[in-house]
C-alpha cells in the first residue's frame, strides 16, 4: 500500500492507496467499468473538470454584496458509499435508460460480486474493507460518480432549490457552494444561500 500526502488538509493526513491490480477481480472490475461508461450515461450536472472550469462557472454568477463561497469535502468518500443502495440506483438507471433485464441483472450481479471483492494485502497480511466500495478498484470512481450524482439530482437538488443555492460545483468529492447567507446541516456542513 502507498499513501498520497493531502497537503490541503489540516494535519497533512495521508490518503491511502490501495494496488487492485493483483486482485481476482481487477480484469472483471475493468470490464464492468467499460460496461458501466458506455450503458449508464450520467447527467454530470454539477462536475467540474478541472479548476479553469470551475472558475468559468464562478464568473457566470452575478457577484452581489456578501456572497460567500463554501468548500466542502466528503469524508472517506469509498468507505461511505451505501452499497445496498448503490445497487438499487444502478438498477434503477437501467430501467430508466431501458437496459434489458438480462442485461441488468448481469451489470447487477458483476457489481455485487466487484463489491464483495472488498479486500487488500499490505505487508504480507489480507484485510477486508467491511464497508462501502474497495479503494484502488477500476469501478471505484464510476460507482461513487452514480452515487454522488443520484445524491445530487435528487435529495441535494430539493435542498438548492429550497435555500435558493446560487451555484453548485463538484469536482471529485469537493464541492462548493456560493451564496450570501450561511444555512447549517446537522453534520456540521455549511452551505450558503441567497436570503
Amino acid at each position: 500500500m502507498r499513501g498520497l500526502i493531502k497537503a490541503h488538509k489540516e494535519g497533512t493526513p495521508i490518503h491511502q492507496v490501495v494496488n487492485f491490480k493483483n486482485a481476482p477481480s481487477y480484469k472483471l472490475a475493468k470490464m464492468l467499468t467499460d460496461v458501466l461508461k458506455s450503458r449508464l450515461p450520467l447527467p454530470n450536472m454539477y462536475n467540474v473538470q478541472n479548476s479553469t472550469h470551475l472558475m468559468n462557472d464562478i464568473s457566470q454568477i452575478l457577484f452581489v454584496p456578501g456572497l460567500k463561497l463554501a468548500s466542502l469535502d466528503i469524508s472517506n468518500m469509498y468507505t461511505n458509499i451505501p452499497t445496498k443502495e448503490l445497487i438499487r440506483i444502478i438498477n434503477s438507471i437501467c430501467k430508466n435508460h431501458n437496459i434489458e433485464d438480462t442485461i441488468t441483472r448481469e451489470i447487477i450481479a458483476i457489481t455485487n460480486l466487484i463489491i464483495m471483492q472488498n479486500y487488500f494485502s499490505f505487508q504480507d497480511k489480507t484485510y477486508t474493507q467491511n464497508n462501502g466500495i474497495a479503494m484502488g478498484a477500476p469501478t471505484s470512481s464510476f460507482l461513487s460518480e452514480i452515487y454522488l450524482q443520484f445524491l445530487e439530482n435528487t435529495k441535494i437538488f430539493k435542498i438548492l432549490k429550497e435555500k435558493k443555492v446560487i451555484g453548485y460545483f463538484r469536482y471529485s468529492s469537493s464541492t462548493m457552494e456560493t451564496q450570501p447567507t450561511p444555512i447549517k446541516f446537522s453534520n456540521h456542513s455549511t452551505i450558503y444561500h441567497r436570503a
